[in-house]
């Protein structure tokens, strides 16, 4: 049996403090004294809006942080600064649970900072100060003061001797991340956030969509319970991006937890990227699933710093299969029209505007592939199709390769906004049938032609055209078509006077190109 010998003081050393000092940074930490005033406001159920104001002082290398949250009592002041100690309940639909964050943010920016605060219904301001010296004590006793007045419901944090510098770039680096942290706070509720006396700007990933009729985006909402009375909701959006969103990294799966950004752009296994599903999360794509969940914040899957997804949290394995199946489609869908002729520039990019699909479905064994719309098989690339019509002939006969790719690069130049395309062109396609003629009586003809030779003939075109007429069998009309585009070449290159082809007049020569090019060594173009 075992016998009781005494208790063992499991009081935390301070210097557990230090442990976090490396993992925070001026963006994660700014981002925790905020959520602390966010649900400071949302449990006074104030309907004013909600000032945080944030000055950032690069000279004298300070933080001033203040907001209008309501203030926090004398007794209040213990949980601004306790390890753990938190006013809210872990079924709170709040953004903090854990008791830990601003307390970590705080000594992770600063080695000392003054903490005032006056509530709403109290004459008094009190002050409670972290410094280094109270940090090396073994004591956890700190003393609480009544100091000079701020406004009433104003809480002020004063950071000064930060551990780490205010650099040139930190104020537009941070304004960018509380814009797409808080975007929803910003736009869907009273509140403000000011930096250096500039207001902060939402940056919503959910306003990007791209809306091509056979596949605009769509939204499948849910809800479950998770104890007696208590339920999560989750969104789950997906779809293609517009241009300028597309192809740079910003694709993936972003995670909001009650309405602040968690996670953006995640590229992991466990939200699909994986071969069998999505594939490689190198793969750039046009795609975004975006998944929103609100609910008692222990249902949350986010870990402690709110930075990253908890892949173990109840709440993501119920709705872990769904996420994978909209991120393996959507992958799917921006793939199939990446590949396709146009690829997003054409077939994605110019459907700026549309409607959200929206269903609600079970989160139990319905599978969301049974709601998504048909992945439409687009028509193959030009080049990929002249490729594959054309394997078998450029594996026997190499030379033929750069005559069929002058057709591809013809279909390239004809898209161009350019006003002097038709001249180009010209003279790329009568290039390229002087080459032909040039491979054909190397490689295809009966006689042998020796350098010498070759040089000769090719000094006259006239020649040149002679020469192949006595291997081939094309009509006088074929070969007076030939000179007339070749006689244009020549004004538009040695005479002052410039000539010009109309669209159809060009698209003939390519043609009779072409032609020429089946003729002489089987080549496909259609």
């Amino acid at each position: 049996m075992d016998k009781f010998i005494k208790n063992i003081d499991a009081t935390p050393e301070k210097r557990s403090f230090f442990s976090i000092v490396n993992d925070y940074d001026l963006k994660l930490s700014i981002c925790e004294l905020i959520d602390n005033s966010i649900d400071h406001w949302d449990k006074s159920n104030s309907s004013s809006l909600l000032c945080i104001n944030i000055e950032l002082d690069k000279r004298q290398q300070t933080i001033l942080f203040t907001d209008n949250a309501g203030g926090v009592t004398a007794e209040g002041m213990r949980l601004l600064v306790c390890p753990g100690a938190s006013s809210n309940s872990d079924l709170d639909n709040s953004i903090g649970i854990f008791g830990v964050g601003s307390k970590r943010a705080i000594v992770a920016l600063s080695e000392n900072t003054k903490i005032l605060s006056h509530h709403i219904d109290s004459p008094d301001t009190h002050l409670v100060e972290i410094t280094t010296d109270w940090l090396q004590e073994d004591s956890w006793n700190l003393p609480l003061r009544k100091t000079r007045s701020i406004l009433a419901g104003n809480t002020e944090l004063y950071l000064s001797t930060l551990r780490k510098e205010i650099e040139e770039n930190s104020e537009s680096i941070l304004r960018g991340h509380l814009g797409q942290v808080y975007s929803k706070y910003l736009t869907e509720r009273h509140v403000s956030i000011v930096l250096n006396n500039t207001e902060i700007s939402p940056l919503a990933f959910d306003t990007d969509w791209a809306y091509p009729d056979s596949n605009p985006p769509q939204s499948f909402n849910m809800h479950f319970l998770v104890e007696e009375n208590r339920s999560v909701k989750a969104r789950i959006t997906g779809g293609l991006l517009k241009e300028g969103c597309a192809g740079d990294g910003r694709h993936g799966v972003y995670l909001y937890c009650n309405k602040r950004l968690i996670v953006k752009a995640e590229r992991s296994p466990e939200v699909g990227y994986v071969k069998s599903n999505a594939g490689s999360s190198d793969h750039l794509n046009s795609m975004r699933v975006i998944v929103e969940l609100e609910g008692p914040a222990k249902y949350m899957p986010w870990d402690s710093s709110k930075s990253r997804f908890n892949y173990h949290n109840e709440s993501f394995k119920l709705i872990q299969k769904k996420i994978i199946e909209l991120t393996t489609y959507w992958v799917k869908v921006s793939r199939s029209f990446e590949r396709s002729e146009g690829g997003w520039k054409d077939n994605v990019f110019p459907y700026k505007n549309g409607e959200l699909v929206t269903s609600t479905i079970d989160v139990g064994r319905v599978s969301i592939n049974k709601y998504l719309m048909p992945i439409i098989t687009s028509k193959k690339k030009f080049s990929d199709t002249l490729k594959s019509l054309n394997k078998e002939v450029v594996e026997k006969k190499k030379y033929t390769r750069g005559l069929y790719e002058t057709i591809i690069t013809y279909k390239a130049i004809q898209k161009l906004d350019i006003s002097q395309k038709n001249r180009v062109l010209l003279i790329i396609l009568d290039s390229s049938l002087e080459i032909g003629f040039k491979e054909f009586l190397v490689y295809e003809a009966p006689d042998a032609y020796s350098e010498d030779r070759l040089k000769n003939i090719f000094k006259d075109r006239n020649q040149v055209h002679l020469e192949i007429q006595k291997h081939t069998n094309f009509d006088q009309d074929l070969w007076n078509s030939i000179r007339w585009y070749y006689n244009h070449r020549c004004d538009l290159i040695h005479k002052k006077a410039s000539t010009t082809l109309n669209d159809d007049e060009v698209d003939d020569f390519r043609k009779i190109v072409e032609h020429v090019f089946n003729e002489l060594f089987g080549l496909k173009f259609s």
